[in-house]
């Protein structure tokens, strides 16, 4: 009989027999509530052809579940032990392609131009916001990710311009996915219990405009990192200041702005995504960065 993996003793059980302690460094809280567990599988609406990523799949609660539903899986375990428990416990199946590795030095890019577009996990705490800048930032990003997330940090994967959770995770995100934060999950539905609430967030990618080249999503990123540096300062100053000629190119900036019916004297956070992308399309790519 299967092992009930949302079960608290279960996995302190199973923890014990290995000598493993969940680690704070590497983010370790398991999800240890069916419901949580079926308001994510239920939100992801899987189907044999979907081939999914999952990021840190722990003991394989989530994992099991997503081999029942999909046509694959792709697991990423940066923990050896927990590696070769799941090696032991669902290396047999034939859909399961398990990597021992740390997501972040991965080419996660290259996992969804292989097939895999649907990203679906319970993402350690530590990492998980720097995971989805990551595959955003691939050339070809997933179609959808459903993930849970500190709460905080769902917060800023949903937030609205002009609000103080609005940042670069914000607009990255935004910029490829239409957001919503599904479901706030409370400490007690993981063990070790964290010290804070968390959330399942589902990211759907836009349909409704074409995606960005990627060279000029590059140039995006690289003057918004600057900008939201500097999320005080005024644009036209401040987007003048990421060029080789900050005098000669302030009244250039703020004749692109007006042209894009951007207010000069906005603040970066003000910005929606898609007032990024106009001001990306209308000239950004055109301008000589300084590094």
């Amino acid at each position: 009989m299967a092992q009930n993996l949302t079960s608290p003793t279960t996995v302190r059980d199973i923890l014990q027999s290995l000598d493993i302690k969940p680690s704070k460094a590497l983010g370790q809280n398991f999800l240890v509530d069916r419901n949580i567990l079926n308001i994510l599988l239920k939100t992801a609406k899987l189907t044999p052809a979907d081939h999914v990523i999952e990021i840190g799949p722990g003991l394989g609660a989530v994992t099991q579940e997503l081999l029942k539903q999909t046509g694959g899986v792709t697991a990423i375990e940066k923990d050896r032990n927990l590696f070769a428990y799941l090696q032991h416990a669902l290396g047999s199946h034939a859909g399961l392609s398990l990597h021992c590795a740390d997501a972040l030095d991965m080419h996660l890019g290259a996992l969804v131009e292989q097939g895999s577009r649907v990203v679906v996990a319970n993402l350690p705490y530590v990492a998980g916001s720097r995971i989805l800048m990551e595959f955003a930032k691939a050339p070809t990003p997933p179609q959808r990710m459903i993930v849970t997330v500190q709460k905080e940090v769902g917060d800023r994967l949903t937030a609205t311009p002009g609000t103080s959770e609005y940042g670069l995770l914000s607009l990255w995100i935004q910029l490829i996915y239409r957001t919503e934060l599904i479901h706030t999950i409370p400490p007690t539905c993981f063990w070790p219990r964290p010290t804070v609430r968390s959330a399942i967030v589902q990211m759907i990618q836009h349909t409704e405009s074409p995606a960005l080249p990627y060279a000029d999503a590059e140039c995006l990123r690289t003057v918004s990192r600057y900008a939201f540096m500097h999320r005080r300062k005024q644009l036209a100053k401040l987007l003048s200041q990421t060029v080789q000629n900050p005098a000669q190119n302030k009244e250039a900036w703020q004749r692109v702005l007006s042209e894009c019916n951007l207010d000069p004297h906005a603040r970066p956070g003000a910005l929606a995504p898609q007032d990024w992308r106009r001001l990306t399309t209308a000239s950004l790519c055109n301008c000589h960065l300084s590094n």
